[in-house]
């Protein structure tokens, strides 16, 4: 199914191939039955399209409109059918349709010797053969509900995802982690998802470390404020463990993708100190396992540094109040 350039419409094409050679007519090279048993036009592409075989050699095409054709295999192609298979997808075909996609929302085989039926919902069936000729190399399963998608040309490490209704306020994707364009670079979007109504823009940022944040329990990462946090210190005593977040963030206090490792230190000079320790995907908490604590009571602080680079900042705490 080709869609018409201008109307919405299509048309289907009914083809087969064997392979029996052959040396007539004007493309010699050609196998046996390269050639097109029917063709049938419809007003709308969107639909059921549907091939009905009314013996082993007769068969309907029913296109979205109704539009019926009815068409034989020639007599002498009959012999090398001897099992169908049904697969289901889109190619291209010549350079001019490039670009272009299909939406299947259901499959099924009716009757016959393994009738099954997928609308998509979960996973695949495994009788199902579902795919694209050419990029992206395989089929996008769209979950319920995901009526749009957007497309990035991979990688994507690195990058986040940004939203916006007018072209002006960008906020990122939340949460991060179900926001992931797959192995093709195809991302979802649910109607939910999106943060207009009537026009929704889908951009990529990309987030470079330049400083690191101290984050202590009660406080959060804020970005884009002056300050980088939001919320106040909770009390802490001397020789109890507690919590140590470290961001690497951006000039906007948003967490970037880092891996470096980093070291804490502290204006207490007997202070419990963690041993260095990585990022993951630019954070990292020095709890229990790899405890810091408070050595002293007084007023003191905590510097994360860097000991990977000399390009990332380093980050002191806000200075917290330690009881006895």
């Amino acid at each position: 199914m080709l869609p018409a350039p201008t109307d919405g419409g299509a048309y289907g094409t009914f083809m087969f191939k064997t392979n029996a050679d052959h040396s007539w007519g004007s493309n010699p090279q050609q196998i046996f039955g390269a050639n097109t048993l029917a063709m049938i036009d419809s007003t709308t592409v969107t639909g059921t399209w549907s091939i009905t075989f009314t013996s082993d050699t007769a068969v309907r095409v029913t296109t979205p409109d109704n539009t019926i054709t009815n068409f034989s295999f020639p007599a002498e192609a009959v012999p090398y059918f001897q099992h169908v298979f049904a697969s289901f997808g889109i190619q291209a075909n010549n350079d001019n349709y490039g670009g272009q996609y299909i939406v299947i929302s259901r499959t099924a085989v009716e009757n016959g010797p393994a009738p099954f039926e997928d609308s998509f919902t979960d996973l695949l069936a495994n009788n199902l053969n579902l795919g694209v000729a050419g990029p992206p190399f395989g089929a996008q399963i769209i979950p319920t509900g995901s009526a749009w998608y957007a497309k990035w040309l991979l990688p994507s490490t690195g990058f986040n995802i940004q939203l916006s209704s007018d072209l002006l306020n960008w906020t990122d994707a939340s949460p991060t982690n179900s926001w992931k364009f797959d192995a093709y670079g195809w991302l979802p979007l649910a109607q939910a998802d999106l943060p207009g109504t009537d026009k929704n823009f889908v951009r990529m940022i990309q987030r470079v470390a330049s400083r690191l944040q101290v984050l202590l329990p009660g406080e959060s990462n804020a970005p884009g404020t002056a300050t980088g946090k939001t919320g106040t210190p909770d009390p802490q005593a001397v020789g109890v463990p507690f919590d140590v977040t470290v961001n690497a963030c951006d000039v906007t206090w948003h967490v970037a993708p880092s891996t470096d490792t980093i070291r804490i230190t502290s204006t207490d000079p007997s202070a419990y100190l963690p041993l260095d320790s990585p990022l993951l995907n630019g954070t990292v908490t020095f709890s229990i396992a790899n405890p810091f604590w408070f050595g002293t009571p007084g007023t003191w602080a905590i510097t994360a540094t860097d000991v990977s680079t000399n390009n990332v900042a380093p980050g002191a705490s806000t200075s917290i109040t330690i009881s006895p």
